[in-house]
């Protein structure tokens, strides 16, 4: 957004591990096939969920076939089946 000398914020703000208005996750990087694509869109079959990682907020993608069980955002798991 903004005028044509901003930066796009998806290009701009994906893989910092904070979720922003246009993004679904963002798990500290822009790969894809981990759960979080290099769109900050989350994959088919994973969930994210912001979890507390040695005091630190993380964006955490996991398998929901594998980890349903370790997902907080129970609503982001149950898009998985």
């Amino acid at each position: 957004g903004g005028d044509a000398t901003t930066p796009d914020t998806c290009t701009q703000t994906c893989g910092n591990n904070i979720i922003n208005s246009n993004e679904l996750c963002d798990d500290g990087n822009i790969r894809n096939g981990d759960g979080c694509t290099s769109q900050c869109l989350i994959e088919s079959g994973f969930g994210c969920a912001n979890i507390l990682i040695q005091g630190v907020t993380r964006n955490e993608c996991f398998n929901c076939i594998d980890n349903c069980g370790v997902c907080i955002d129970t609503k982001s798991c149950s898009l998985c089946f």
